[in-house]
């Protein structure tokens, strides 16, 4: 026992030169952790966009055109543009694709929507009962200007972009 104590006791100054060095490497990486912690945060607040501003239109006499889809080749404005038209009334929307597309169970090229709500930067239409569907979707178009609006189906789950096609 004598001999285990003798040789831990000429060990303990080195064990204490590592036990400080730790705790000296550990409090500069804290500080630097906090410091750099407050930098990107400083940068992220610096980069915040500005709110959204509501565009002001009317949006059943902005939306008659011909429009594609930013992102989906197969309805964009090169490979099937869509012609939107408003009935005189106001109260129905029609969409016409330059070649029909497949609508749950059937190819179609026309889809007539009710108008539901309008607000100057959003639309709001009833999708048309499909087959024996007693429930149904709304599609709501969100316009950021004119010529762009972001559209929403209340049975899917993301956005789609839509801009106007060029004449």
């Amino acid at each position: 026992m004598p001999l285990v104590k003798q040789a831990i006791e000429n060990l303990l100054p080195r064990w204490r030169r590592v036990t400080m060095v730790a705790a000296g490497v550990t409090l500069f990486a804290g500080i630097a952790a906090a410091f750099f912690t407050y930098r990107n945060v400083q940068a992220m607040a610096a980069n915040v966009p500005p709110p959204r501003v509501p565009a002001n239109l009317d949006v059943l006499k902005v939306i008659p055109g011909v429009w594609g889809w930013k992102f989906d080749f197969m309805q964009s404005c090169t490979e099937n543009p869509q012609t939107i038209t408003v009935s005189s009334n106001r109260q129905r929307v029609a969409v016409r694709y330059a070649k029909p597309i497949w609508n749950g169970s059937k190819s179609v090229d026309l889809i007539e929507f009710e108008v539901v709500t309008t607000s100057p930067d959003t639309l709001v239409l009833g999708v048309p009962a499909q087959g024996g569907a007693t429930s149904r979707a709304r599609v709501t178009l969100r316009f950021d200007d004119a010529d762009n609006y972001d559209l929403k189906r209340s049975d899917m789950a993301l956005p789609m972009a839509v801009v106007r096609c060029p004449p």
